[in-house]
């Protein structure tokens, strides 16, 4: 079979510094490090932070949707509401860390809509709280999820997340490919019909 080298850095395989320093993180495909002098080993532990600290996405149309999340093996979707309390954000910062086989991705639920949004908790009975669905890609190219319905507290969401990870929740088949989608202003409706 072909080597690291050969298979991500065929374009550099003829000029590769030596030592050549490379890194692989979140599902991500190798990263290298280039230098033109003598490197410092701090520089070199600041590029491995960098690199391998994990990168929740905001997604806003399905294209974004598609390339951050249903393209990976397991992802979670997060939908937010108006604004993120400062205790969500580092429970899904910890999450994001601890889980780093699962692809995290945010979405605003107040702007936009993701295509199965009729079978999640209700923005009202979770208030801001984020809600997170795990979706995963299954044969034929269909896809299913499992939305978490507890509390948005990290040891409860971390344990949903661990059963998803080992495959023991039980996911349900979605009828189509997620989509995500800008809702529409409020009030438009009533205007085209008012024009028509």
């Amino acid at each position: 079979g072909k080597s690291t080298i050969q298979r991500f850095f065929k374009s550099k395989s003829k000029d590769l510094p030596n030592p050549f320093f490379f890194v692989v993180a979140n599902r991500q495909q190798p990263r290298s490090f280039s230098f033109k002098s003598t490197v410092s080993p701090r520089t070199l532990v600041d590029f491995a932070v960098r690199a391998t600290t994990p990168v929740m996405y905001s997604v806003s149309d399905s294209s974004e949707l598609r390339t951050h999340c249903l393209s990976k093996k397991m992802c979670a979707i997060v939908l937010l509401g108006n604004e993120l309390e400062q205790q969500d954000n580092t429970t899904l910062t910890r999450l994001s860390k601890k889980f780093r086989s699962i692809a995290f991705v945010a979405a605003n639920s107040t702007t936009h809509a993701i295509s199965f949004e009729d079978s999640l908790p209700s923005r009202e009975w979770v208030g801001n709280s984020p809600r997170l669905v795990v979706v995963q890609p299954q044969p034929k190219k269909r896809f299913a999820a499992k939305a978490y319905r507890g509390v948005f507290e990290e040891n409860l969401v971390s344990t949903f997340l661990e059963s998803a990870n080992d495959g023991r929740l039980q996911l349900a088949t979605l009828r189509a490919k997620p989509t995500l989608t800008a809702r529409k202003p409020k009030g438009k409706d009533s205007k085209d019909k008012a024009s028509k």
